[in-house]
């Protein structure tokens, strides 16, 4: 750590405080930072007091970068204690005199818990979740797994968060949120999210955040949430180098380097995988029974084979003590060969065979610039320029040939994706009890579809608009009450009045609520309102031929939809910790997928807005360590209702959804431990139909070796299930339909890593200038 800065920003604040304070006090100012004694992070909310006997004579919170400031009177004994939910209490002794105005401790380490160091081995000593007015936080670097645990792994520990069996992620059972990193969003989950985390090793993330009733600081987009993951940053000059590998049978082999490297103003990371995957054959099958007695039986297999690159980098220098500049960017692609065979049999037509050649494609990238400046008189104000540039290309390729049916052998390509440019000012001011964010944005979002059939038609569809945004914060804290409201106001507008639409204003509320009874309960309420719009695959007209008896197009005049929500929770954190959350969401234009027939053997998919969906939802995590072995639930019950038009009828569909995971951490040793989970997630409900449930499982096993420099790993999942068939059931009044898409569920994986690095954490002197070196994370810093 860097701790002739921080000394210096102490300093700073030290001389504000002590010629601010009444000229006939006679104290001596007390100042230090607290850091973790295992990952020399710096720790917040830790309580400070000065004791002379069992009197308080001072008290104070540690900041968010782990700062205290006290005043302690000179000529005095007096003793030191520090204590914070997730550490052992410290207590030092402390004697003042007149010669010195302040005394600096430099850095204090804590220490885990000495009453739970035994039964706390498995999570590392440390609780790993901390409970947030808007959310919660789970702490990576607490959790013994960081060190050989993908990002996608790592997330079926933290509450609220699903990922099933087929690593589709949910919050709180809903697929419309949002994936943020160090809080803004990336291009790299504007594909295949569950692959782009599996490429991510958790080693590099510092935390996890999820922020149920997001702040009016972030994009109105993302009607179900937020998760914030927020990787680490070096403290300190050296450098930190990370390998891994693993194979995952029968999938194929998966490389990643990470890197992160510090000298004095400068701070470079750099993360890169590859992932090569050739898939076995999986069995798709398709039933279409109309009301005309009319049948459609398709049976088929599809095999895919290719490989995905990811790289993600990040320069940061400190122009001063009050000025910053970064520079960051990602790039990830997806590149696959498909094969497929259906032999499609129906009552008015002999038997013909569908071959498909495709040649998938996906490309994402950004590049993201920021300027962040400082102010000498409170180190807990900023001021933040960005400009980013983000891109996604998605390529469908397909060679068409039949047999058995007097059709001509065709080809047909959607190249579509989208461009984007963003400019963002944001402004925070915090003080001890008061928190401000205001700022605003410009997004230019240019979408994009070129589509061709054959040679000789060539067609192509433009959506381009503009997103302006105004934003509005501010937060309060008194005793143990914590309030946070805002406003965001979202314009899109058309500026060429592309596809006919009108531009939309919305203003966008968000409210949240938070008592403390103690260090471990608390209670919260929260509000939101937030929009999801539609992409560009939902709104391309291109028209999928690839299934002659399956035609799917998207739908350019879907609507962005607005939905409301509203949350209640309650926590409690300690060695059993307990998280839950009742919820209520409405939305009266959700987007839906939509199976519509004109004919006795021609099935059209698109998407509408339907109409009305609300659901109440009630999510529980509880963990409890019994006897060095920790025990953890996570589930979900929602009751879901949607309503909506369907050729001047009303449809309506209702029922329950449920998921539920249940894990089981053993430490066996120091260095080896055992891991077993259990994840089923239920049938999800559509308006026209459901799908069914599974059950996923897992045994894994973990070896540290070389002082716990190198990680070896092997897991067997789904060992009873050597095939999982995914099923989708629509039934409207003319027909029904049935797929069944039958693969590979057991797999073996085994993974070795290895990490070395240097830091120097030499003490240095304050040096005789005025600097402020609190500015240095490009981190905006919420209330709580």
């Amino acid at each position: 750590m860097i701790r002739t800065k921080i000394n210096i920003f102490l300093t700073i604040l030290t001389s504000a405080l002590y010629f601010n304070a009444n000229a006939q006090e006679i104290n001596i100012i007390l100042k230090g930072v607290l850091i973790d004694s295992l990952s020399n992070q710096f720790v917040a909310g830790v309580t400070v007091k000065v004791l002379e006997g069992n009197k308080t004579l001072a008290q104070e919170k540690s900041s968010n970068y782990g700062v205290f400031l006290l005043k302690v009177p000179k000529n005095r004994k007096v003793d030191l204690e520090f204590t914070h939910l997730n550490y052992g209490v410290k207590k030092m002794k402390l004697s003042t005199d007149d010669k010195n105005t302040s005394i600096d401790l430099g850095f204090v380490s804590l220490s885990g818990r000495t009453n739970l160091l035994e039964e706390a081995t498995v999570t590392g000593n440390l609780s790993p979740i901390r409970k947030k007015i808007d959310g919660i936080e789970f702490n990576v670097q607490n959790d013994p797994d960081k060190d050989i645990y993908s990002v996608l792994d790592m997330l079926q520990k933290v509450p609220l968060i699903n990922v099933d069996g087929q690593d589709k992620i949910s919050l709180k059972g809903k697929s419309n949120f949002k994936l943020l990193i160090n809080g803004k969003p990336s291009a790299l989950f504007s594909g295949d999210p569950g692959t782009a985390l599996k490429m991510m090793p958790s080693k590099d993330i510092l935390k996890i955040e999820v922020i149920t009733s997001p702040p009016s600081k972030y994009d109105a987009e993302g009607i179900g949430g937020l998760i914030n993951i927020l990787t680490k940053k070096k403290t300190d000059d050296g450098y930190d180098f990370y390998i891994g590998t693993s194979y995952n049978y029968p999938y194929g082999p998966l490389g990643s380097f990470n890197t992160n490297v510090k000298k004095d103003k400068l701070q470079l990371s750099v993360l890169a995988t590859t992932f090569f995957q050739n898939t076995p054959y999986n069995t798709v099958d398709k039933t279409i029974n109309f009301v005309s007695e009319q049948n459609v039986e398709q049976h088929g297999e599809q095999k895919f084979k290719g490989n995905s690159s990811m790289l993600r980098g990040q320069l940061l220098y400190e122009l001063d003590s009050l000025n910053a500049l970064s520079l960051s960017g990602s790039w990830k692609r997806d590149k696959f060969d498909m094969i497929s065979r259906i032999v499609n049999h129906q009552s008015n037509l002999a038997d013909f065979t569908i071959f498909q050649n495709g040649a998938p494609f996906w490309k994402t990238g950004d590049v993201d610039l920021n300027y962040q400046r400082g102010f000498k008189k409170n180190p807990k104000k900023f001021l933040n320029f960005s400009y980013k540039y983000s891109t996604s290309s998605n390529a469908v390729q397909d060679d068409l040939r039949f047999e058995g049916i007097d059709w001509s052998n065709s080809n047909q390509s959607n190249i579509f994706g989208f461009k984007e440019n963003s400019v963002q000012v944001d402004y925070e001011n915090q003080s001890k009890y008061l928190l401000i964010e205001s700022g605003g944005k410009f997004i230019a979002r240019n979408s994009n579809s070129l589509y061709n059939y054959g040679q000789d038609q060539q067609n192509e569809f433009k959506f381009d608009y503009n997103i302006f945004n105004l934003y509005q914060t501010i937060g309060y804290e008194t005793g143990s009450w914590s309030y946070k409201a805002g406003l965001r106001m979202d314009l899109m507008a058309f500026p060429q009045r592309s596809n006919d639409q009108d531009d939309k204003l919305n203003l966008l509320p968000s409210l949240a609520v938070q008592k403390s009874f103690d260090k471990h309960h608390s209670i919260g309420m929260t509000y939101n309102e937030r929009i999801q719009r539609p992409n560009i695959s939902e709104m391309s007209p291109f028209i999928d031929r690839a299934n002659p008896n399956f035609i799917s197009a998207g739908n350019p005049k879907l609507e962005p939809t607005k939905g409301r929500n509203v949350n209640l929770s309650y926590s409690y954190i300690d060695k059993l910790s307990v998280i839950t959350d009742f919820g209520y969401y409405y939305t009266n234009n959700s987007i839906q997928k939509v199976y519509t027939s004109n004919t006795d053997s021609l099935i059209n998919v698109s998407y509408e807005n339907l109409g009305k969906e609300r659901s109440f939802d009630v999510n529980a995590n509880i963990g409890y360590t019994w006897k060095k072995i920790r025990l953890t639930f996570n589930g979900r019950l929602s009751y879901i209702a949607m309503q909506g038009m369907y050729k001047n009828m009303q449809l309506k569909n209702d029922g329950y959804e449920n998921n539920l995971s249940f894990t089981m951490a053993i430490p066996i040793t120091n260095t080896f431990r055992t891991n077993l989970s259990l994840r089923h997630t239920g049938p999800q409900l559509f308006l026209q139909g459901r799908s069914n449930a599974y059950t996923a499982t897992s045994v894994s096993f973990t070896k540290q070796f070389l002082d716990k420099k190198m990680s070896v790993f092997v897991s067997l999942n789904n060992p009873f299930s050597e095939y999982f068939t995914r099923k989708n059931f629509f039934s409207v009044p003319e027909f029904s339909t049935t797929s069944f898409n039958r693969q590979n569920y057991r797999t073996i994986v085994l993974s070795a890593s290895y990490s070395f690095g240097s830091s120097n954490l030499k003490t240095k002197k304050i040096k005789k200038k005025i600097e402020n070196s609190d500015q240095n994370t490009f981190e905006i810093k919420p209330l709580k």
